[in-house]
């Protein structure tokens, strides 16, 4: 079967989906090894049809946006009606439409309307399905084929047939279908597998449906929605919450000391790129106190409250730039700040303070920077968070955490020497009984509370949000977005 994009999930109900996808995905890349994926939601803002390249000269009239009609109506002694015969489309559901990755779903209705008719007939023509995601339109294009047999019935019709006259058939011509991928600004990639024609939501599927001769004869396109590629983001934030390059997880560490988030040795031509996360131990739980980013021998550090020092000068003039890197900070209010790397125009490096709290985060990263990077985020292709030989799967994150500690071996990144410093252990808080039943009987913001107020985070980032909140005390957090 060959592939189609994303869009046209737009037309099933929620009520026939098969296979919802509730959590991580897990698709292959090209070297067979599993890659994890979050699970993505789309819009779909529209799904209209249209048919094109088909026979001139059958007497065809386009009756406007997703039918067609063709042939000469045959008389009465033929079965006629006065008619002509025609194909027509409809969508499912009212659009705009969020999808979700893995299901089997309804592209829409086709029906044949199975007029006796005489002189040309079409034979083929091409179904054009226009998807519509952030305000473009995707077209997808199906080779139909219309099998028209003899207006009267008798022992040479070549289908089953209950009607006065033959069946006619209409099939679809799957291997004709070509791919086409929808690239989202986020980095995600998706494709559908085009399944074929079902009569309800539980039928067998199959690449044509009998259209009785006489009558209108319905049937649906179905197709799956497929994962073709992780979108490539991460960071750190929080209490802290690391997301690994593909998005598939947050794992949470609670300790303190130096962490390399991120080493990318071939980020640019002769400038290798490292960013590393001091964390600090407040009461139970831990948070990142301060975050450097290095560029070749530049250096990009935030703190606590907004301080940051560019290679060692501290509020450095805004914008500016870090081994020719854009640099521009953003202040929204006096608890928010924000420092922005641009690598291009979607690719940036973004660091944030909220309070003493900071997270720091890659958007879009490209794979000819980051391909080969290691450290918290994990590999680059796959998600999977490994050791420093690069073969070793670590899933606990205190071990995850003991690998990539900053060693007293390799460079010192942060302005100031502060907190366990290798070969000291990076440092766990005491989470006594007592201070577990405080953190659960709610005495600094309910759950209840701090899921309403993390409701608008996105979907992925929730879980955190509604941790932070709670660890905080603080409402406020949840209410400057995502980290």
């Amino acid at each position: 079967m060959k592939f189609l994009n994303l869009a046209l999930l737009a037309v099933l109900p929620r009520s026939i989906l098969a296979l919802p996808a509730t959590g991580p995905l897990s698709i292959l890349n090209p070297a067979g090894v599993p890659i994890i994926c979050e699970t993505f939601s789309l819009d779909i803002e529209d799904v209209t049809f249209s048919f094109q390249n088909y026979n001139s000269d059958a007497n065809l009239v386009n009756l406007g946006p997703g039918s067609i009609a063709w042939g000469d109506p045959a008389p009465a002694s033929l079965n006629g009606n006065g008619q002509q015969s025609m194909l027509s489309t409809a969508k499912s559901v009212v659009t705009p439409y969020t999808a979700i990755v893995n299901d089997v779903f309804q592209l829409g209705s086709l029906t044949h309307h199975n007029n006796a008719i005489l002189g040309i007939h079409v034979n083929t023509v091409e179904l054009v399905v226009n998807v519509w995601i952030q305000g473009v339109a995707y077209p997808f294009v199906y080779d139909l084929i219309v099998h028209e047999t003899p207006n009267l019935g008798g022992t040479a019709c070549p289908f089953i047939t209950g009607g006065a006259g033959c069946s006619d058939k209409v099939e679809i011509a799957l291997a004709s279908v070509t791919p086409q991928a929808v690239h989202l600004m986020n980095g995600v990639k998706f494709e559908i597998d085009l399944l074929g024609f079902r009569d309800c939501p539980t039928c067998a599927l199959r690449d044509h449906f009998i259209s009785e001769e006489g009558a209108a004869s319905s049937s649906y396109l179905y197709a799956m929605l497929t994962l073709t590629d992780c979108p490539h983001r991460g960071g750190g934030g929080g209490d802290p919450h690391f997301e690994t390059w593909t998005g598939h997880q947050f794992y949470d560490y609670m300790g303190a000391c130096d962490l390399h988030l991120v080493q990318a040795p071939h980020f640019a031509p002769s400038l290798p790129l490292n960013i590393d996360v001091r964390t600090k131990i407040r009461n139970w739980y831990s948070y990142i106190e301060s975050a450097v980013v290095q560029i070749g021998d530049e250096t990009l550090e935030m703190g606590s409250f907004g301080e940051y020092l560019l290679n060692g000068v501290q509020g450095a003039t805004m914008p500016n730039t870090i081994a020719g890197f854009e640099v521009k900070a953003f202040n929204p209010n006096k608890n928010f700040h924000i420092l922005e790397v641009y690598i291009d125009e979607q690719e940036k490096i973004v660091l944030r303070s909220f309070k003493d709290m900071v997270s720091v985060k890659i958007d879009n990263a490209k794979k000819e920077r980051f391909h080969d990077s290691k450290g918290m985020m994990g590999n680059f292709d796959t998600g999977h968070v490994l050791s420093r030989d690069g073969h070793t799967y670590l899933e606990d994150p205190n071990e995850i955490a003991k690998e990539w500690q900053v060693r007293d071996t390799e460079p010192m990144l942060f302005n100031v020497v502060s907190g366990p410093q290798h070969p000291q252990a990076c440092v766990l808080p005491d989470r006594t009984e007592a201070q577990a039943e405080r953190r659960l009987g709610g005495k600094t913001i309910s759950q209840e509370a701090a899921t309403k107020a993390c409701a608008h985070w996105p979907k992925a980032h929730r879980e955190g949000c509604v941790k932070d909140v709670i660890a905080t005390g603080d409402l406020e957090l949840a209410a400057l977005g995502a980290l």
